[in-house]
């Protein structure tokens, strides 16, 4: 809801106030795969999430996809590395918008570009 009321009210140049974070995240774990998709500094709660289903769940399979910009804006890139390498069952798709030269010769990320 807010998304959309920001694409459809909006304009460069409203002021805009903001207060902390609100409403619930709620996993209904099932025996099918669990799909996270984050971007940027929206990867905070869905990584909370992913570390709730590898504790509680520990044998759902997660496919978590994230998009940043590249290495420099990418937070929590460790951990998720981490969480992948300890868990079977998590697997990480990352997808950076501009690479920069470094991480394209480290190649450092699965997918240029935005998530499609």
């Amino acid at each position: 809801m807010v998304s959309n009321y920001f694409h459809e009210h909006v304009q460069v140049g409203d002021t805009l106030e903001f207060s902390a974070l609100a409403g619930d995240f709620i996993i209904t774990t099932t025996d099918i795969p669990l799909v996270f998709i984050s971007g940027g500094i929206g990867i905070t709660p869905v990584l909370s999430m992913l570390n709730t289903v590898v504790k509680e769940k520990p044998d759902q399979q997660v496919i978590f996809i994230h998009a940043t910009a590249n290495s420099g804006t990418h937070i929590f890139k460790e951990h998720l590395l981490e969480m992948e390498k300890k868990h079977h069952n998590v697997k990480s798709i990352v997808c950076y918008t501009s690479p920069t030269p470094f991480d394209r010769e480290a190649r450092n990320y699965d997918l240029e570009g935005l998530i499609d």
